[in-house]
């Protein structure tokens, strides 16, 4: 299971995003902790450089199709996480 806490309404200026929280059984690597083992209770992701996974909006000055052209300019993305049978992600959505 994913659980997005929003600390930017309550942190104030110089938040970053949504905390990202997984739990769960974990039999597929699917909490993206890097083990195998279950989850118990809601624990915070990390990133490849040791800080906490946040979910952030941003304005995208070119969004591309499959194709590579460019689709959009000087748009608002944000980041949204999926949880699924065995599997959970992090995309780019248009906001």
């Amino acid at each position: 299971m994913l659980l997005a806490l929003d600390t930017r309404a309550r942190a104030g200026l110089g938040s970053a995003g949504m905390d990202l929280f997984a739990w769960g059984t974990n039999y597929d690597y699917q909490v993206g902790n890097g083990k195998r083992a279950s989850i118990a209770v809601p624990t915070t992701l990390g990133t490849e450089d040791g800080d906490r996974m946040m979910l952030q909006k941003q304005r995208a000055k070119v969004v591309r199709d499959p194709q590579g052209r460019v689709s959009i300019r000087n748009v608002n993305v944000e980041q949204v996480a999926v949880a699924g049978y065995g599997n959970s992600f992090v995309y780019w959505r248009i906001a």
